[in-house]
């Protein structure tokens, strides 16, 4: 059992008739079968819904059933680690200075050098930028006013992470600086400004929250579901069964195997059949 080869599928209580309170169980009366490893096994138990015999059609019923449980539990608990590392990579932050000039208008290259004013002479040495430096400073006060509520997401994960297409970007995160303990690095590596890899988002309201957010970018939100809720669930795809098993039947045979793309085919055949994903 601990290798998930066995699982106890119920108690028949028709083999322990010799007590009239049954407060623990005798080891006759649990009922276990073997867990099903390839889709030929699988298949076997679905063609036995059609047989004749009303108790092995529910006996097929209840394995499969419980192959779909076990199953639903292992990707729902895989959705909620998937789910904790990504909040774990999802900066939320208030807005700064950069963020507040890209807001108006003015490209990220050119609103982190007016926002680190101390950055120009590396860059743009003979370039002034002095009067939009001033302007900024002046129109501070208002730009944090107007966008006091605002929030700002970065989702630092590797396949959103992208180098800059802008040369001006580019010289800008190559500038050496002193972090807080000493260490130097480059603009681009510290800790705030490695932001500058990925994209960012911009709640102007604030009301949006991290869940949110990765809800907007089609995730999946881990949901634990009751029994009743696979239940319900497997006689949907019971009943897609019976009206189109050339269909469904290899899709769901796969789904509940222990083939590598298992969780992937049964997760595409619930989303067909009922229209919500597990992950």
């Amino acid at each position: 059992m601990d290798e998930n080869l066995i699982y106890n599928m119920g108690y028949d209580k028709a083999k322990d008739t010799t007590r009239k309170r049954r407060q623990s169980f005798k080891s006759h009366g649990v009922i276990f079968y073997l867990v099903k490893k390839t889709p030929i096994d699988i298949q076997a138990i679905i063609h036995k819904l059609d047989d004749e015999d009303i108790k092995v059609a529910k006996n097929a019923y209840s394995e499969l059933n419980q192959l779909l449980t076990k199953r639903v539990h292992e990707m729902e608990s895989m959705s909620q680690h998937n789910w904790d590392e990504l909040m774990k990579s999802l900066v939320e932050r208030e807005a700064l200075g950069e963020d507040y000039l890209e807001l108006e208008g003015k490209r990220i290259g050119n609103a982190v050098l007016i926002a680190n004013p101390q950055f120009l002479p590396s860059v743009l040495p003979n370039t002034d930028l002095k009067e939009e430096i001033d302007s900024y400073k002046k129109n501070l006060p208002n730009l944090q006013e107007k966008y006091q509520n605002a929030k700002i997401f970065v989702l630092k994960i590797p396949n959103f992470r992208k180098e800059p297409t802008s040369f001006l970007l580019k010289q800008i995160m190559a500038i050496p600086v002193v972090d807080e303990s000493g260490v130097e690095k480059t603009f681009g590596e510290d800790c705030l400004d490695e932001e500058l890899y990925y994209d960012k988002y911009v709640s102007i309201d604030g009301e949006m929250s991290k869940e949110d957010y990765l809800v907007k970018l089609d995730y999946v939100k881990p949901k634990k579901r009751s029994q009743e809720e696979i239940d319900r669930i497997f006689e949907k795809i019971y009943f897609g069964i019976s009206s189109d098993s050339k269909e469904i039947q290899p899709k769901l045979a796969i789904g509940l195997s222990e083939q590598s793309q298992a969780n992937e085919v049964l997760n595409k055949l619930i989303h067909e059949i009922t229209g919500e994903s597990i992950y």
